[in-house]
């Protein structure tokens, strides 16, 4: 199986919000989303770690 690509952690969010999710909080360099559904609801945590470029 062929493995994933890497995405910046600016992608997964904007990918996450095409998907209904929306940012509830950051606390550090986590950003907390959550999507409402029917059962209840779905919650994300994606880490926000900046690199340094050379």
């Amino acid at each position: 199986m062929p493995k994933l690509p890497r995405i910046s952690s600016r992608e997964a969010i904007r990918a996450l919000e095409r998907l209904g999710f929306e940012q509830v909080r950051q606390t550090g360099s986590h950003v907390v989303m959550k999507k409402e559904i029917e059962e209840g609801e779905i919650g994300c945590v994606v880490p926000v770690h900046l690199k340094s470029v050379a």
